[in-house]
Parts: structure tokens; C-alpha cells; sequence
């Protein structure tokens, strides 16, 4: 299993609540942190790791704020869609917020 895989992140987060949402982003975040001062930087590792954290970590700039991230922009965001939408369809976000896609 790769430990960078962006598709089995968005499964363990898909249907929790935002503060399940929260958390779990946060501590990913802090683990591929650690990572990085571990692994060469112009190490293909590296490139795998760096192109992983901006998508989580714009993702937890989106939940904090509700602003599309500079960093991924709305087609990055658009990863995170199916989570979103779940957040909105258990009240945490306001429907507006899927504006973001439009």
C-alpha cells in the first residue's frame, strides 16, 4: 500500500464529520511533515511526497477557511469533492460552498 496514495486518504475520511475530517487531515499532514526530514530532496520520494502534502495540506487550508487554495486551485479541490459534498450533506458546510466547483 503506498502511504502517499491520495485515493486511499479520501476513503478514510469520505462520510465522518468535520471534526473527524479535521483531525484525521492534521495528523496526515503532521506525518508526511515528519517524513520530510528524513528524505533527499531531489530524491523521487521526495517529488511523491511534496506533490501529496500540497494536496492535503491546501485541502486543510479549504476546510479551515472555506477558501479555494492558491496551491491546488478548484481543480486540485475538485479531488476532494465527494468529501465535500458529504460534509454539506451532513450539515457541516452550507450547499454555497459547492460554488467552489462551479
Amino acid at each position: 500500500m503506498n502511504k502517499y496514495n491520495l485515493q486511499n486518504f479520501l476513503t478514510r475520511i469520505n462520510g465522518k464529520d468535520l471534526v473527524d475530517v479535521l483531525i484525521t487531515t492534521e495528523d496526515e499532514v503532521r506525518r508526511i511533515d515528519a517524513v520530510f526530514l528524513k528524505v533527499k530532496k531531489n530524491s523521487d520520494e521526495f517529488t511523491m511526497i511534496n506533490g501529496y502534502r500540497n494536496l492535503i495540506g491546501d485541502f486543510l487550508f479549504f476546510l479551515r477557511s472555506g477558501a479555494v487554495p492558491a496551491g491546488i486551485g478548484k481543480q486540485g479541490l475538485k479531488k476532494f469533492e465527494t468529501v465535500i459534498k458529504s460534509l454539506v450533506d451532513q450539515g457541516c458546510f452550507k450547499p454555497t460552498i459547492l460554488t467552489v466547483f462551479d
